[in-house]
Parts: structure tokens; sequence; C-alpha cells
């Protein structure tokens, strides 16, 4: 028997919007947020998507199960990724962010 799976109502989280990240990162890479988003495992968008999570687990303090559940993965997939982006590549996001 699988488990339920935890629907999570992600206002309550945080006032964090991880959306404007994500076009940030869109516009910095080049590549569809949507693409980015998505489930599709091309190696730029890979990257970029995992930024994306760090800077929702940085900015946004959501835990690694509530970012698995907002983007369809397991909260292991998500720390694994978040594990690999320097600190550095974040804070410029960030930066680019603040800059608009």
């Amino acid at each position: 028997m699988k488990p339920a799976k935890v629907v999570y109502d992600y206002a309550l989280l945080s006032n964090y919007d991880p959306q404007p990240a994500l076009q940030a990162i869109a516009e910095i890479t080049g590549l569809n947020p949507d693409d980015i988003a998505g489930h599709r495992r091309h190696q730029r968008l890979i990257g970029a998507r995992h930024v994306w999570w760090a800077c929702i687990r940085t900015e946004g303090r959501w835990s690694y199960p509530e970012i698995g559940a907002y983007v369809e993965r397991d909260h292991t997939t998500v720390m694994r990724a978040i594990k690999r982006v320097p600190p550095k590549v974040v804070k410029s996001v960030k930066k680019y962010m603040e800059a608009k």
C-alpha cells in the first residue's frame, strides 16, 4: 500500500513565491521557464532546475519534502541536486532579482 501523497498549501508555507526566481533563472539562461520546471532531462535544463530548487531552499526556507512536493520529485532527489549548487550561484540569482 502506497503512503498518501502529502498536499501542501504553499501560501501557508511562507511568503516566498518561487516563480520570480524561476523567471530570473530563465532570463539568465535563456531557457523556457516551463522547461526548467518540467521533467525533461537535458543537461542545461537540469542545471537551471537545480539552481531554482536551491533558491527555493535558501530564500524561501522550504524543507526538502516541501520542495519535492512542489516540483513533484522525491525529497532525496532535491537534496542531492541542491548539494551540487554552489552558494555563489544562488547569491548571483538573488542579486539579479534585486537589480530588476
